[in-house]
């Protein structure tokens, strides 16, 4: 290119009798992983828009993101912390996820010790609409409700908060209330 080395890459993206190319070209090999990386980023829904009942089922929770973007705005790490229990999340755009929960506690035997259980998880994670489904490697699959807020602060800054809600025992509602990571 104008007698310089230049790369160029050719992505394309088909299915449902539609296709999209992406191109990149470049001056240095070196950003070939920062476009690999923006192209991974990527998710182009191809499916069949859904039918009236089906869109009906998936309809989303009051004050939640429309379900194109939320899927977009649960990546990333989410943090949890009541003091004593600390929770990271961390959902990735290929559909895996990992989950470190911490909780402190006081030793019986000497009121000034803490004992310290952490927990480590992964495994994939699907959404439709605002249902989030979590499959761990071992364990059960979890079943939650999903929206995503955005709030201003204290010092007036805006802030995104994950909220996953499941029913519990008796017809109850569980509620988390997780931070954006920056």
């Amino acid at each position: 290119y104008e007698g310089n080395k230049a790369l160029a890459m050719l992505s394309t993206v088909s299915g449902k009798g539609k296709v999209i190319s992406l191109l990149s070209i470049m001056n240095e090999a070196k950003y070939a992983d920062a476009v690999q990386s923006f192209l991974g980023a990527i998710d182009i829904d191809i499916k069949e828009p859904p039918k009236n009942d089906e869109a009906k089922t998936n309809a989303e929770l009051p004050g939640s993101t429309k379900s194109a973007t939320l899927k977009k705005d649960i990546l990333g790490e989410w943090y949890l912390s009541d003091g004593s229990v600390k929770i990271s999340l961390w959902f990735a755009v290929n559909g895996h996820y990992r989950r470190r929960y911490q909780a402190d506690s006081v030793k019986p035997i000497a009121l000034n010790l803490y004992q310290t259980t952490t927990f480590e998880g992964d495994g994939t994670y699907s959404l439709s609409g605002s249902t989030l489904k979590i499959i761990p490697k071992s364990g059960s699959p979890e079943t939650h409700q999903v929206r995503v807020t955005f709030e201003k602060n204290s010092e007036g800054k805006l802030e995104k908060k994950l909220y996953l809600v499941r029913p519990v025992e008796g017809g109850k509602l569980y509620e988390s209330e997780f931070w954006f990571v920056k």
